[in-house]
């Protein structure tokens, strides 16, 4: 007999086994020990990214190693648990890992389904299949909300395939074989061969249809074709090495992609790169294709001077139309000096006699016409328009970290649009002068307190976050502040692009704010432990996370120190590496277990992979008649309590206090923390009224035609109300009447390891009622610093990394919202009375009023 039968098998009908039930427990805290400890992987893996831990590519291929034997693991303890059925999550993690070893061997991860890719949905850590050039321009639009060209990539995984279905792999072998003269003419003959190979149909279908839906959404027929080799403007710039082809029709999508792809092998090309040490055969492009518009203007902006970074200046030039002119030199243009510090005035300007401009062909690509004489003396930009580009380009400037060479467009209407962005490359004095700093005389207000959650030098005044008036005039906090709150509170991630630094005094490296700061690159250190104390609101400070210090005062040699550095850590080969794991690997796309799409065949990453087995092992033990036996067993307990719960304990060890041949115990049986502290809140005087809520006519007719689904969320819901313990972990399953409340935590020493999940639905009465129980449970677990989300009569709560004593602070409140908000739907008879018992709660009350 399989061990899947002697689980289920019995003498009598609902008995079990003991052994299967050891067995089904024993199962279950595999999956629970091993989700924790992908989970602290994950944790360690995000902490890394702040730069404050050196890690190398070991590090990286032990984590994929480690990670996916527990992934694995999972996986395979939860088909032991259900009877196999969800062997489709194997398939799922062997993919998931083959994308991952991809990523470590540096070959670019791009299914046919994504050869192409949207530029909106990209970012640096796709540098190694975009491209830089690309990647960045991805990210200025996705993250900084800049705009620039709509547009897709064609990643470098679509180049190799064009070059070995071409034939064109022995060519490039024989190539890197090669020197002198003869390497130049089998680099010709490639180009050629490049030009006029055929387009695979797969990728001419692919081309076509991204540049169909290009031109009838943004109403254009001409496109640009851009360059973006790997390793272009990283370490070496590659300005102007390769081909741009502009004013391209739809239906010369396959040529110009040919073209750009041949410009990878030019002579001038192939030279740069033995100049700088490089193989001159080796390479690989990605292609951006985007909308071109016919600017008004456009040129070329510098955040800093490259010859004297010490003149705090903005270099910007400006010709009429396409930037061509503006790029090659070719013609006169507009030059103007700005200050670096808002409001940006202008220094200087310098207006040419401007005799030509580069425009669109009705034909296709461009030509060079000559401007009417009455134009030609007209500045290109106005004080305005150079004051709102200055804003841009110093925005990008704060987020990559070092002074930018920025490519910019404007139209008609005045609107920038952001061409391209790459570092600024400073004369080798300046690079070196940076290497002899002198001592810094500003007072020093912090010195290594708290944990840097990610690097760089931040300037800017001090806004304290914490007991700001609602309606208060300072409410609004000024762009380029200096963040400071209490706690990490989750809620000021939406300040956070505004913000030139971050503190705080409590919270974790790991935490959900300090992993939005590293996303936007903005310096920060929590857990300091007084930086809301010591530091005054209003004050100017410069906070240099490098070496967690904290100045009074702007300190301009800092500043100018990160500005002109050689690169940011960011954008090293190991930590890029790590961001595109960990979009394998750490986002979470299966957050609602209520939603029909919360399937095994829809985990894209390991941890939907963990999140969705860890419910589904909850739902097997929490569902099913081997809970009703009348067979003793010393893990499963019934709970003697003064409140109508009804509650079934499943000790998964160290939970409940030995108890021989009984199997129904108190609360001072109980030795798991979490569940102690919850039962704590929901216990306290008063909090569970028992007598029937008044209900008006709207609400008793709602209950009285109220019935449970027979699909969907209701169906999966416990029929019976359990708790599943440990000394440290809770998952509590409890339904109250027509609503229910999940509560799954982990309470240890560890504050790195702790968390709490809170999920709440239903109720009986009408929607209307439910959804504003809902919006007042928001509301309340936003105040204590949950990330919170849902939508109806759903609500979804989470929170990490708090010792101990916050930890059973949190549980308390929850167990007294649980008894608190239980027949509360029948009370919310309007929106004023949501307020007024959000109020009643905050202020401490147990029960709600019959308002």
């Amino acid at each position: 007999m399989s061990i899947w039968n002697k689980i289920f098998s019995s003498s009598h009908p609902g008995e079990v086994h003991e052994h299967g039930i050891r067995y089904r427990l024993e199962r279950f805290q595999e999956i629970v020990r091993r989700n924790n400890r992908v989970l602290e992987r994950i944790a360690d893996a995000s902490e890394k990214l702040g730069g404050e831990y050196i890690f190398d590519v070991q590090y990286l291929h032990d984590f994929v190693d480690r990670l996916g034997d527990d992934v694995r693991a999972i996986a395979l303890a939860l088909n032991e648990l259900t009877g196999n059925r969800y062997q489709e999550l194997l398939r799922i993690v062997s993919s998931i890992n083959d994308n991952l070893r991809a990523v470590l061997e540096s070959r670019t991860v791009a299914p046919e389904s994504e050869i192409v890719l949207r530029l909106d949905r990209i970012g640096t850590e796709h540098a190694d299949v975009t491209g830089s050039k690309m990647a960045r321009l991805g990210e200025i639009q996705r993250i900084l909300g800049l705009t620039t060209m709509p547009g897709v990539v064609v990643t470098a995984s679509a180049c190799t395939q064009f070059l070995e279905s071409a034939g064109l792999e022995p060519l490039i072998t024989a190539m890197r074989n090669t020197n002198g003269e003869e390497l130049f003419e089998l680099a010709g003959e490639l180009r050629n061969q490049i030009i006029h190979a055929d387009v695979q149909k797969w990728l001419q279908k692919k081309l076509r249809r991204s540049v169909r839906a290009i031109s009838k959404r943004f109403h254009t027929q001409y496109l640009s074709v851009r360059s973006s080799a790997i390793g272009e403007d990283e370490d070496l710039v590659f300005a102007g090495q390769y081909l741009t082809e502009l004013g391209v029709r739809p239906e010369e999508i396959c040529d110009a992609y040919r073209k750009v792809v041949a410009s990878l092998y030019d002579r001038h090309v192939m030279e740069y790169r033995i100049r700088h040490s490089l193989p001159p055969a080796d390479g690989l492009m990605a292609v951006g294709i985007q909308v071109l518009l016919q600017p008004k203007c456009s040129g070329i902006i510098y955040t800093l001077d490259p010859t004297n970074p010490d003149r705090d200046v903005i270099l910007v030039s400006s010709g009429f139309s396409l930037g061509a002119s503006v790029v090659d030199g070719s013609a006169p243009v507009d030059r103007f000096i700005i200050d670096r510090n808002p409001p940006h005035h202008i220094l200087e300007s310098h207006i040419a006699e401007k005799t030509t401009e580069c425009v669109i062909n009705e034909s296709g690509g461009t030509i060079v016409r000559e401007i009417e004489p009455e134009r030609r003396k007209i500045p290109t930009l106005e004080p305005g328009q150079l004051q709102n580009l200055c804003r841009q380009a110093l925005k990008i400037e704060r987020h990559m970290r070092c002074a930018q060479d920025i490519e910019w467009a404007m139209d008609e209407k005045g609107r920038i649009f952001i061409l391209q962005s790459r570092q600024l490359k400073v004369t080798h004095i300046e690079q070196n002068n940076l290497n002899i700093m002198g001592p810094i005389s500003h007072e020093v207000l912090l010195k290594d307190l708290g944990e840097v959650a990610c690097r760089g030098v931040g300037f800017g005044r001090v806004w304290i976050a914490d007991n700001r008036e609602e309606n208060a005039e300072d409410n609004e906090m000024p762009d380029h502040a200096v963040l400071v709150s209490r706690t990490a509170s989750p809620k000021l991630a939406a300040l956070l692009p505004r913000a030139s630094a971050l503190l705080t005094d409590y919270g974790t490296t790991t935490g959900h704010l300090a992993t939005v700061a590293r996303e936007y690159r903005i310096p920060a250190v929590v857990d300091t432990g007084a930086a809301s104390r010591i530091l005054e609101d209003g004050r100017m400070v410069t906070v240099d996370t490098e070496e967690n210090m904290v100045y009074s005062g702007k300190v301009q040699e800092l500043i100018k120190k990160q500005l002109l550095q050689a690169s940011s850590y960011e954008d090293k080969k190991e930590f890029r590496m790590l961001r595109r794991l960990l979009r394998n690997i750490a986002i979470l796309n299966l957050s609602d277990p209520t939603s029909p799409d919360f399937k095994a065949q829809n985990c894209r990453t390991y941890h939907d992979i963990i999140r969705f087995a860890h419910e589904i092992a909850v739902q097997e033990l929490a569902t099913g008649n081997w809970l009703r036996s009348n067979r003793r067993c010393n893990a499963v307990f019934r709970l003697d309590i003064d409140i109508p719960i009804d509650l079934v304990i499943i000790d998964l060890g160290g939970g409940i206090k030995a108890t021989p041949r009984k199997t129904v115990v108190t609360s001072q049986h109980i030795l798991s923390r979490p569940l102690t502290a919850l039962l704590a809140g929901m216990t306290l005087e008063g909090v569970w009224k028992t007598e029937p809520a008044d209900m008006d006519l709207g609400g008793f007719m709602s209950s009285a035609t109220r019935t449970t689904a027979l699909t969907g969320p209701e169906a999966a819901r416990p029929e019976q109300n359990v708790a599943i313990v440990s000394n440290d972990y809770l998952n509590m399953s409890l339904k109250l009447g027509y609503h229910f409340n999940l509560v799954d935590c982990l309470m240890s020493d560890n504050a790195e390891d702790n968390f709490i999940y809170f999920r709440f639905a239903g109720g009986v009465t009408e929607l209307l009622r439910r959804s504003r129980r809902a919006l007042l449970l928001r509301e309340i677990l936003e105040h204590y610093d949950f990330v919170v989300e849902g939508k109806g009569d759903l609500v979804i709560a989470r929170l990490k990394f708090l010792d101990l004593t916050r930890m059973q602070k949190k549980l308390e409140m929850i167990g007294r919202l649980i008894g608190f908000t239980r027949q509360l739907d029948i009370h919310l008879r309007s929106d004023d009375l949501v307020r007024h018992y959000i109020q009643e709660f905050l202020a401490g009350s147990e029960m709600p009023s019959s308002s």
